[in-house]
């Protein structure tokens, strides 16, 4: 089932949701530590404390609605109607505009 115009404008208009109908994507990247249990591993990949970075991204396809919790997390509505939660700590975002003449 996806969400209608109507619901969109019914989202945008609750305290603190930002209307997102604008854009097909968006991503959030995330740097997570993954513990090796190899010391010769770690070393192999240029580190010496055996937690090895290692990039997570989440993208959520045609996201409709947005709201910033005051944690830092995000609560994502996509055109299927999930509510997708977002923990804060990502140290990127990016999304891609569905009509490029927005810009």
């Amino acid at each position: 089932m996806n969400i209608s115009s109507d619901d969109i404008e019914r989202l945008s208009e609750m305290k603190g949701w930002k209307n997102l109908s604008n854009e097909s994507w968006r991503e959030y990247e995330y740097i997570k530590l993954f513990s090796v249990d190899s010391p010769h591993i770690a070393v192999a990949v240029g580190f010496h404390n055996r937690d090895v970075p290692k990039k997570v991204v989440v993208r959520i396809i045609d996201p409709v609605a947005l709201l910033i919790r005051e944690s830092g997390s995000h609560l994502v509505v996509c055109a299927l109607g999930v509510t997708h939660y977002v923990p804060p700590g990502w140290h990127a975002l990016r999304w891609r505009a569905s009509n490029y003449a927005d810009f």
